[in-house]
């Protein structure tokens, strides 16, 4: 892999990383709770951050499809990422579980509850981790979906946008319509059902992997860029709209709306991003970095849900339910910190017993 092409991939983990833990905070969702021109900008800070998981799923198609990666390989992968999640979400367990000791002096715990749980993804305070769950369902359909990327092309990709489009924005701005209007929603039968148009773990892999495959970016020009720029801005403000319209009708606001082209903004963040590590010019130091940190992401965000457990409270106290934007922000900095810290720290220790292992093994 390509100096260029590695610090690319990285920066955007960051970066989604980032916005992963801004997700669930409070300064998310500051738009619900403001009125005026601050509103407009949280809506935007809101619409913005839910790139996040559109922009890892696009990463692991650009990544893992087209690879020819066995079932052993697949099953190896699935496994891995188990022992991740069912090791945090005990973790997250025992924090929660200490802290209500803590607290309240009571202590309850059922073993058969909790597996249950682990099955159905509703760990209080895992909710983070559902992307793990899509993901092992991107993990079982790779070597399908394998056959499909190899062939795809542009009148495909346009397609699958095309139904996307259809089932995550304009029907809920019609449907938005026809509730002003006093009409009954349009609704779809259960079974018009189009996976590769309406599933993240299918439709974001397989956009990530065009975008990155089947385009050049070094012939992709800027205007086609900016264009999808614009086109970004533009499906931002109607979402924006259309949350402050059904805000405005039923006296409460809603996340309802802050989806409705996250995918175009996502696609528009890709080349971007792309674009610039690409054309621009950085220091090796600063690629270095950005690779390392971005190597630690995903530790970041596994542990990201037991801090909160142990440390969030405090945190929080010490505002005083003040300044939540800057509270939040300065949180997802705290958070990537000692995340990144205790993954780097974790990775060299493993890194030193495989070494010393090795080393036994030869001697």
């Amino acid at each position: 892999m390509s100096t260029n092409k590695k610090v690319y991939i990285e920066l955007m983990r960051i970066i989604a990383a980032w916005l992963v833990i801004f997700n669930h905070l409070k300064g998310y969702l500051l738009f619900i709770q403001t009125t005026g021109s601050k509103q407009w900008i949280y809506i935007v800070l809101s619409m913005i951050t839910r790139i996040n998981v559109p922009v890892f799923f696009m990463i692991s198609g650009m990544l893992l499809l087209g690879r020819n990666i066995t079932y052993s390989d697949i099953g190896k992968k699935i496994g891995r990422i188990l022992i991740y999640l069912i090791t945090f979400e005990i973790l997250i367990t025992v924090a929660e579980s200490y802290m209500q000791y803590r607290h309240m002096g009571i202590l309850t715990f059922d073993l058969v509850v909790f597996l249950r749980s682990i099955l159905a993804g509703n760990i209080y305070g895992a909710g983070a981790y559902w992307f793990l769950y899509a993901y092992i369902a991107f993990l079982l359909m790779l070597p399908l979906l394998e056959k499909i990327a190899i062939n795809i092309n542009a009148k495909d990709i346009s397609y699958i946008i095309i139904i996307h489009f259809i089932c995550f924005t304009a029907l809920p701005i019609i449907n938005l319509v026809l509730y002003f209007k006093m009409l009954d929603e349009i609704v779809l039968n259960s079974y018009i059902v189009f996976p590769f148009g309406v599933l993240k773990c299918i439709f974001y892999p397989l956009i990530g992997y065009y975008l990155d495959k089947k385009i050049n970016i070094e012939d992709l020009g800027w205007k086609p860029i900016c264009l999808s720029v614009v086109v970004s801005c533009c499906g931002i403000a109607i979402s924006g709209m259309c949350t402050l319209a059904e805000g405005m009708y039923l006296g409460r606001y809603s996340e309802n709306f802050t989806e409705l082209f996250d995918y175009i903004t996502a696609i528009t963040f890709f080349l971007l991003i792309k674009k610039i590590i690409f054309k621009g010019k950085m220091s090796v130091r600063t690629e270095r970095k950005i690779i390392l940190w971005g190597s630690l992401t995903f530790g970041i965000y596994l542990i990201d849900p037991v801090l909160k457990a142990i440390l969030f409270n405090k945190y929080i106290s010490f505002f005083r339910g003040r300044i939540p934007l800057i509270s939040s922000i300065i949180w997802c900095f705290v958070s990537m910190c000692l995340g990144g810290t205790i993954t780097y720290i974790y990775k060299m220790l493993i890194k030193n017993i495989n070494k010393n292992i090795g080393y036994r093994k030869f001697v």
